[in-house]
């Protein structure tokens, strides 16, 4: 064999070594990808799944509060009452205001969530007019619900 031919044959090897190359990437970036989109569902469930747990917490304490009233519970008791709603709402805001941080910052596509959440936040936001002044600490809700009904 002559010296061309070694080379040639070497370049057509080289050439069919970084075609499989090129495959076995494209297929593992492919399989990273998906890993990434489970991943990013997962966060999205276990953030839903807290927002559930603290909605319940929350409609508890607004029930003890509701039969305090009915059973006139002294002032002193319905206060307690009352601190435990409010420390229920923060949580109950707070794992929602998480939801709608990722939805702003692209961790989650908000057009895929928007029908789900839609009227969730909206109703959070006429529900607790207090909670969304200028001041408040949640500004991702307002500012989620702010864009979702304007479009």
């Amino acid at each position: 064999m002559k010296p061309d031919e070694i080379t040639a044959w070497a370049t057509v090897a080289a050439a069919v070594a970084a075609f499989f190359g090129i495959i076995v990437a494209w297929v593992q970036l492919r399989g990273i990808k998906k890993g990434l989109g489970m991943s990013s569902l997962m966060a999205v469930l276990e953030i839903e799944t807290q927002m559930n747990e603290r909605k319940v917490r929350l409609d508890d304490c607004s029930a003890r509060i509701k039969q305090g009233h009915a059973d006139k519970v002294p002032k002193e008791n319905m206060a307690i009452l009352a601190g435990s709603f409010e420390a229920a709402l923060e949580d109950y805001l707070n794992a929602m205001d998480r939801l709608c941080y990722c939805m702003l910052h692209g961790y989650l596509e908000d057009k895929d969530w928007r029908a789900e959440y839609r009227n969730y936040l909206n109703n959070a936001v006429k529900e607790f007019p207090n909670k969304f002044n200028e001041a408040s600490p949640y500004r991702n809700i307002k500012k989620l619900n702010e864009k979702w009904q304007a479009e």
